[in-house]
């Protein structure tokens, strides 16, 4: 193997850890954290969730980087997925948010 072949090995390894690292925080999102913020009802509405996908410990609040601080002091090291409670996206760029149907039922 020649150094250039290397680098595109790691590449890959790389994309497929940032892939996987989407998915599971997606479901951890989904099938977890989701169904644990339902019960509470509408209060935590537009509140950011900060996941640490490896533990599955999160924090929730108004402000993303407090949610953040939060979670890290409990989780130094934390690998984190963030979403906006009841929406598609945590952020909008040059748009705006969607209501996530998901939330609703």
């Amino acid at each position: 193997m020649v150094a250039s072949d290397s680098v595109v090995a790691n590449s890959t390894t790389i994309e497929e850890e940032y892939r996987d690292h989407i998915e599971r925080g997606k479901s951890l999102y989904r099938n977890s954290v989701l169904p644990e913020l339902k019960e509470a009802g509408q209060a935590n509405k537009g509140s950011f969730v900060v996941i640490d996908v490896p533990s599955g410990l999160y924090e929730v609040d108004v402000d993303d980087s407090v949610a953040d601080s939060r979670l890290r002091l409990r989780c130094p090291n934390a690998f984190t997925w963030k979403e906006r409670i009841g929406y598609n996206a945590p952020h909008a760029v040059g748009g705006g948010l969607s209501l996530d149907d998901e939330f609703e039922n």
